[in-house]
């Protein structure tokens, strides 16, 4: 699929003759002149944005199979096991080259972000807003994305300076668009800050020890709050508008958790009032949100006990840390059962450990979702409660270090349990990402954080921790995103998350379980 710019609405005489055609019915004034039987109007929305597979396939079919020559020649060197792998993950890729990378790059866009009816993408709300609004900024960064994505996921380093030029094209036009009011309150600007922290997730450069592995992501996800606040309630009256706020709050939200940074007084009034244009179901985006909030505050006030132990409990921390987590499990109880997932279970051969050739499927079973936004939505619920049983470990760590008989190891042992659950919850997903064809692959792109967040936990196991750093490296390869192989490298090196809440008072956790576990307690 690939977006044509703006049609002409006529009739097939009026566009040919490049006439002003008045659209009348059942023909067109020009025709009715000409006597001539009028061939009726344009669908303008399936025009602009089409799919030109058939089209352009005869046309690129010799480079096509010259490249597919060449790079089958180059595969033949590498790993055996990769490849047995690759073609294990059933990964559909677009079968046809269009004519140019702008094309290609808007054509894998709307393959694996985008969707159709029966498998919606994470940005299923495109169509509409470069039908609306088709800004300069929005494409710029709608073609950044896909030919980094392509360069990366297709070894094909040409696309690399292409997307590079793309990028800087959108940052220009991204920033004329926000000197101007009314123009930086539109969707398609919002959708563009939210595309460049996109494509700063697939280009993300590697930094030692993680200082500033979330900059450029974060950098965006900032500008992106001031637009929502600036925006106001107007956004909420569409459904892409209201899509694009459901969006970039939730990593507004995340954000705050990992840089501990308060919560925006604007944003909290908007999200009260987006209450109102929810229908019942969606009710539950809001009740989630919530509590996503209040655990931002609460990492901010974790962190007291270890830069200002006068100011800050460990045992009210833990209070409040338990009735967070049992507000989550409320509020995945009270779901609506067409949002919950299935288990199934798997008769495939399955990864438990370091010598078996990688499998997506860890352990005998997996979950199935309805979409991937729900998907999105489960695997942020099961690593907010990691960060929670994280805080709550490490309240329990700094008790028992003044106290080893603290009766605080009760709550330990059930958070440790949890956590591993959660753990084990998030590796479960990763198969229907795999087998969910183009739409399952860019959901990946959501995935990395949590399994990153689930790698980091203090009780995985080695063996756990390793399959998380395989399949981080697959979504790097697969999808084309260089912040998951980013994230494989530093488990790989046994660097540990500084950003995530309670990691600074985790250290003996780990010990301690197995310690206690070891003794038969």
């Amino acid at each position: 699929m690939v977006y044509r710019g703006k049609p002409s609405p006529g009739c097939a005489l009026c566009r040919d003759r490049r006439l002003l055609c008045d659209r009348r019915r059942p023909s067109c004034s020009q025709c009715l002149r000409a006597n001539r039987e009028c061939s009726g109007y344009q669908d303008l929305q399936a025009l602009r944005i089409h799919d030109q597979s058939k089209e352009v396939a005869a046309k690129a079919q010799a480079q096509s199979e010259s490249q597919s020559q060449s790079r089958r020649g180059a595969r033949k060197s590498t790993n055996p096991s990769t490849a047995a792998h690759s073609a294990a993950l059933t990964l559909r890729m677009p079968p046809a080259i269009p004519s140019s990378a702008g094309e290609q790059a808007m054509s894998f866009i709307f393959k694996i972000y985008v969707g159709d009816a029966q498998s919606r993408g994470l940005l299923s709300y495109l169509p509409k807003l470069l039908t609306d609004d088709p800004s300069t900024a929005l494409q710029a960064t709608l073609k950044a994305v896909g030919l980094a994505s392509m360069s990366r996921a297709h070894s094909l380093p040409e696309l690399k300076y292409s997307a590079g030029l793309e990028y800087g094209k959108a940052l220009v036009a991204t920033n004329h668009a926000l000197r101007n009011t009314l123009v930086a309150k539109s969707d398609s600007t919002l959708a563009a800050v939210v595309l460049l922290s996109t494509y700063e997730m697939i280009t993300s450069p590697e930094s030692i020890g993680g200082e500033n592995f979330m900059s450029g992501w974060s950098n965006h996800v900032d500008g992106a709050t001031k637009l929502l606040e600036l925006r106001g309630m107007e956004q909420m009256e569409f459904p892409a508008g209201r899509a694009l706020f459901t969006l970039v709050r939730m990593q507004v939200a995340f954000n705050n958790i990992f840089s501990r940074q308060r919560r925006s007084p604007q944003l909290t009034a908007l999200s009260l009032a987006a209450k109102t244009y929810r229908d019942s179901d969606s009710q539950s985006i809001e009740d989630f949100y919530a509590i996503v909030v209040q655990l931002a505050d609460l990492s901010i006030e974790s962190d007291k006990i270890f830069t200002d132990n006068t100011s800050a409990n460990p045992v009210d921390i833990i209070r409040k840390a338990l009735h967070l987590d049992a507000d989550l499990v409320s509020w995945a109880l009270s779901l609506n059962p067409t949002w919950r997932y299935k288990t199934i279970e798997t008769p495939h051969v399955t990864n438990t450990n370091y010598h078996q050739p990688y499998s997506f499927y860890h352990g005998n079973k997996y979950h199935v979702y309805p979409n991937v936004d729900l998907a999105s939505m489960w695997t942020n619920y099961h690593q907010t409660r990691i960060i929670i049983q994280g805080i709550i470990q490490a309240m329990c760590g700094q008790l028992l270090k003044s106290d080893p008989a603290h009766d605080c190891q009760h709550t330990l042992l059930q958070s440790i349990a949890i956590s591993k659950q959660m753990v084990a919850d998030i590796c479960t997903s990763v198969p229907f990402y795999f087998i969910s064809g183009e739409t399952g692959i860019g959901g990946l792109l959501r995935l990395s954080w949590p399994l990153f967040i689930a790698a980091d936990c203090a009780v995985t196991t080695p063996a756990r921790k390793e399959w998380i750093r395989q399949t981080l490296e697959k979504i790097g390869e697969v999808a084309g995103i260089q912040q998951a192989l980013t994230m494989s490298r530093f488990l790989k090196r046994g660097y540990i998350i500084p950003f995530v809440p309670g990691n600074a008072g985790e250290e003996g956790i780990s010990d301690w379980y197995m310690s206690f576990s070891f003794h038969g307690t």
